[in-house]
Order: C-alpha cells, then structure tokens, then sequence
C-alpha cells in the first residue's frame, strides 16, 4: 500500500470516532442492568453523544448518521425501525441554527440547553411509543429516562473529550 492509502485509510478511521462512540452508546444502552427489574429506567447514554456531536462536530455527526445510528438501535433492540431513528433527529432539529460555538465554549451551557433538548426527545418517544403500541404508554419512564438522560450529560460530555482531540481538524464547523 502507498503512504497516500495509509493516510486516507487514517484519516477515514479519524472521521469515523465520532460514530463509533455513538455505537458503543448504543451497546451500552442495551446492556440489563444488574440485579435491576426489567422495567427500571436508565439514561439514554446514546441520546446524550448525539446532542455531544451535534454540537461539537456537526461536520463528522450529521443527522443522517443519527437517523443511521437510530435504525441501529431499533434493530439491535428488537423495536420498530423508526422509533430511535427519529428521535436521535430531535437534537438537530431543536438546535437548527442555534450559535453552536458558544455551545462549544461551556459544557455547563451545553448542559442547560440540553435540558430542553432531552425533555422534547422524551415527548417525542413517549408519543412516537404511544402511536407504535396504539395506546397512551406512562409517560413517567420517559420523564424518568430524560432525567437520567440529563443527569449523565456532563459526564458523557467528559469521556469524548479525549475521542474529539483525535478526530480530524475541520476548517470551519458548521454553526459556527
């Protein structure tokens, strides 16, 4: 192989950390909890490195690599193709032309606009749920996953700090 394969070959697999960190959210959302009862309410871990990379790198996590990583989780959990796909959206359809470098200046801002974030997107999964299963679904474990949702931001925010200082430099990011 030539050194330009190997660096495009690198510099594919670059692009591609901010995807791969959405999967492992994924997997880890789909673990049981131990010793927990089947209907416990856990947060969305996924949900919050969605918003993370709708913010931070726009350019490498776009809404079709949400709606993608959201037919993922619908497959892998046994749920109707659908369901995640559009929920993972919501986050890029709230923030729209939002001033996502001023979001990028502070994880306690990003944090604080996260919370409206996370309320919408439980709505929207209690209603999508709701029209799935063709009845009200409580809307409590949807409440109780934003908060769990919203509580685990900053962390989830602080673990992929260390994946963006490996992604490529983009010369000007979207929302900028």
């Amino acid at each position: 192989m030539s050194d330009i394969s190997l660096a495009g070959l690198a510099l594919a697999l670059k692009r591609s950390l901010a995807f791969a960190t959405a999967l492992v959210a994924v997997a880890l959302d789909l673990l049981p909890l131990l010793g927990a009862a089947p209907d416990t309410v856990a947060p969305l871990l996924a949900l919050a490195v969605v918003y993370q990379w709708t913010i931070r790198r726009p350019d490498l996590f776009t809404p079709g690599s949400a709606f993608l990583l959201g037919i993922v989780r619908d497959l892998a959990g046994g749920l109707p193709l659908g369901l995640h796909a559009l929920t993972f959206l919501v986050p890029a359809l709230l923030l729209g032309r939002a001033p996502r470098a001023l979001l990028r200046q502070s994880v306690s801002l990003a944090w604080l606009v996260f919370l409206p974030v996370v309320a919408a997107t439980a709505l929207v999964r209690w209603g999508l749920g709701s029209l799935v299963w063709m009845q009200p679904l409580p809307i409590s474990s949807f409440l109780g996953e934003a908060l769990w949702t919203a509580a685990v931001y900053p962390l989830v925010a602080w673990t992929l700090v260390p994946v963006e200082r490996l992604l490529p430099r983009a010369d000007r990011v979207p929302g900028s």
